[in-house]
């Protein structure tokens, strides 16, 4: 983590895996790293902005997360990731770190869910 003022690393949230791509959530203070795997399925990480501690690990069982891009919307607190693995994307309710209204775990980046 890096300090935005003073562009100092402040601390170091140990995570598994390849490259990562993050994205924050300003309004809950909460960050959201993608986490792929490079033997198989990835997972989602959530990390309190405050503490810069993980919260929550993120994956579905039984269905591959293979992230591939993260963002979140402040307004909805809803993150979502693009799933290489299932040509779709992900879409997580980021105030329970888990499935969104629905409880479909991803949408069809072609379908409409409203």
């Amino acid at each position: 983590m890096i300090n935005g003022r003073t562009n100092k690393i402040v601390a170091i949230v140990p995570s598994t895996g390849g490259d990562q791509r993050i994205a924050a959530d300003s309004q809950a203070n909460t960050i959201y790293a993608d986490v792929p795997e490079a033997d198989g399925p990835g997972y989602l990480q959530a990390i309190d902005g405050r503490t810069n501690t993980v919260t929550a690990t993120i994956s579905s069982a039984g269905q591959g997360i293979y992230p591939e891009g993260i963002a979140t919307d402040p307004l909805t607190h809803f993150v979502y990731a693009a799933n290489f693995g299932g040509n779709d994307v992900i879409v997580i309710d980021g105030r329970t770190n888990g499935k969104p209204l629905g409880g479909r775990w991803s949408t069809r980046c072609w379908q409409s869910t409203r």
